[in-house]
């Protein structure tokens, strides 16, 4: 299956302000409930949080989880979404 994480950049800043407003959570908490309360897939939301955060291991290995859950095999905009500036 084929993602386009570029077709979700209106949540990027979403995302983050959510992520400043519950620093008392989980990484995976945050992406989980993101992903739920705003109908964005959970991939999108793992390389969001990647490019708000920076990738760590813990980060990396849940999207590698999710790909291989969903059967991701293309994820197209990886490039532009490491270069947006989140507002």
């Amino acid at each position: 299956m084929k993602i386009d994480l570029l077709a979700y950049k209106t949540n990027l800043a979403p995302l983050k302000a959510y992520r400043q407003a519950n620093l008392n959570q989980s990484p995976s908490d945050i992406i989980t409930n993101y992903a739920v309360s705003s109908y964005v897939p959970l991939i999108v939301c793992a390389y969001y949080f990647v490019r708000i955060e920076g990738a760590t291991p813990e980060l990396m290995a849940m999207i590698e989880r999710i790909k291989q859950f969903y059967r991701y095999d293309e994820v197209v905009g990886l490039d532009e979404l490491m270069r947006l500036e989140i507002k």
